[in-house]
């Protein structure tokens, strides 16, 4: 989004509450007394899938509810989250539900928690990196297992692994939901 306002129109219209603000002064044309409309919103959402940085997020989401969209699910992807907590900006995020790293949700971890000691300018840029580095010194001595065994799965820094018939590895990453200004897991989604 460029410009101001962009979002409010592009929600606006999405969610085609113009369209309805349209009929509501059309209506009033007619009526020979003003009568009070209360707009709405197309009724064929059943959830949002937000792609965006957290400051347009911390914008969007309440532009939903605003326009009438309040109690539609959204999901959005791990970009919605830098790995920094901030409860006062991120109330605007607050029911949004959205994949990660267990590396970027997890608070305890040994060894991320001695890089961002080491190297914190480091950290800051390449933390999802570390995260894949160290999953792969990890899961190195353990291929042999995984081509061997099928059901095996390892739960690392990237999410839970495992190796495909065609020997490939899969992740499967974690869920978290927003809530009081903080991500926090969301086990069960």
């Amino acid at each position: 989004f460029d410009q101001k306002g962009e979002q409010t129109k592009l929600i606006e219209s999405t969610f085609k509450v113009d369209e309805s603000k349209k009929r509501a002064r059309d209506l009033n044309q007619i009526l020979p007394e003003r009568a009070e409309l209360t707009p709405r919103r197309r009724q064929d959402i059943d959830a949002i899938i937000l792609l965006s940085r957290p400051q347009n997020a911390r914008q969007l989401k309440p532009l939903f509810a605003f326009y009438y969209a309040g109690d539609i699910p959204v999901f959005a992807t791990s970009t919605i989250y830098d790995g920094k907590t901030d409860k006062v900006k991120d109330q605007d995020l607050n029911g949004i539900v959205f994949t990660d790293l267990p590396w970027i949700l997890n608070r305890t971890n040994f060894l991320k928690s001695q890089l961002h000691t080491k190297q914190p300018d480091l950290s800051k840029q390449y933390d999802r990196l570390f995260a894949l580095g160290a999953d792969a010194y990890l899961l190195a001595p353990r291929v042999s297992i995984f081509s061997k065994i099928s059901s095996v799965a390892f739960s690392g820094n990237t999410g839970l692994l495992k190796m495909s018939n065609q020997r490939k590895i899969q992740r499967t990453l974690d869920w978290a939901i927003f809530s009081q200004g903080e991500a926090k897991p969301a086990p069960g989604i």
